[in-house]
């Protein structure tokens, strides 16, 4: 009995410094993790090349990541073009859109008399005082709330820069030592194991995060097809947009294609309606389709746990426990079955 409680309370130190590190290290690293990835990338071909011309990995491996990044960031801006297109119509129409929202208004409120038998005219003028309440509210906190945006911003624009850089001078360096340092690494017994639960790791975040990217990308796709049919001049923003919010726990794509088919049903726009629901029917039944198919029992964790550790890590990280709970878990699976003690899953 007391040989298991020194065990659990081992689990628990290990599970602390894993959060601990996952919170405050991982942040640091995160430079020389990128740079460290670009090198591997970039280093069978530089020994081919260096193997074949005589020409310095170092150089042949700056050059390529230069131009791997420079590819990166050309994806990005093309990308990032197209959306911020998109959603400048998006906005030049919301002024069009809202001479409509008035007349949704008065459905609203006439539904609500007709049903609840109270006035629709009293409905409506208190609709209208709370929406400018909240109106006044919103403009009284948007010019700090701004400068506070812009601030971030600004400091978020130099932080990636840097990181950038940062992560390129490592990479060549690593081109270059990376052999050596391997040699190195492996002659050291204290790392053999390590390094199994590094590679273990890796290979099942690879599995899970790859699974996810097809299924956000698939239903990305679905849905800008879905609002491609249903003439939606947005669908490319916005199916990329729902795509991202589907891989999101706890929210999913009828967070926006439900309320849209309500609001279309209240504008009297049945069809239109029935098209947006379809669309999310067929969305969450692709997503109960392929996430069995992609991921199913090959990590060796419950689904169950698997939302678990989203739910917490959102909870201890921020927004990025989304990504970094999961990594968390998988990091302590490997660390537990390597000490033998995680029982697998049958």
């Amino acid at each position: 009995m007391q040989k298991k409680w020194k065990q659990y309370l081992a689990a628990a130190g290990v599970a602390a410094g894993v959060f601990l590190g996952m919170k405050y290290l991982l942040p640091l690293l995160l430079p020389f993790l990128a740079g460290l990835f670009l090198a591997v990338l970039v280093l069978p071909a530089a020994r081919q090349l260096e193997k074949k011309f005589k020409i310095s990995r170092s150089l042949t491996g700056a050059v390529m990541i230069f131009a791997l990044l420079v590819l990166i960031g050309w994806i990005l801006i093309r990308g990032a073009s197209a959306l911020i297109v998109q959603a400048q119509n998006l906005f030049e129409e919301i002024g069009v859109l809202a001479e409509g929202w008035e007349h949704m208004l008065d459905n609203c409120c006439n539904v609500i008399e007709r049903y609840a038998g109270i006035s629709s005219q009293d409905t409506r003028e208190f609709l209208l005082l709370q929406f400018r309440s909240v109106s006044s509210q919103l403009k009284e906190k948007f010019s700090p709330a701004m400068l506070t945006y812009l601030l971030r911003l600004m400091k978020g624009s130099i932080a990636a820069v840097t990181t950038v850089v940062i992560s390129y001078v490592f990479a060549v360096l690593l081109v270059k030592d990376l052999d050596e340092w391997n040699k190195k690494l492996s002659s050291w017994p204290a790392l053999v194991k390590w390094k199994k639960i590094w590679q273990e790791m890796l290979c099942a975040g690879g599995r899970y995060f790859k699974a996810q990217i097809i299924i956000m990308a698939i239903i990305s796709a679905a849905c800008m097809g879905g609002l491609f049919l249903l003439k939606n001049p947005y669908y490319l923003i916005v199916g990329i947009l729902i795509g991202f919010l589907d891989a999101l726990p706890f929210i999913g794509t009828g967070t926006v294609l439900i309320p849209w088919a309500a609001v279309l049903l209240l504008q009297g726009e049945a069809a239109q309606a029935a098209g947006y629901f379809l669309l999310f029917v067929t969305t969450a039944v692709l997503r109960e389709f392929l996430e069995p198919k992609l991921i199913g029992g090959k990590l060796g964790i419950a689904p169950a746990a698997m939302l678990i550790s989203v739910y917490l890590g959102i909870i201890g990280y921020g927004v990025s426990g989304v990504i970094l709970g999961p990594l968390t878990l998988m990091l302590l699976q490997a660390i537990f079955r390597e000490w033998g003690w995680w029982r697998e899953r049958k």
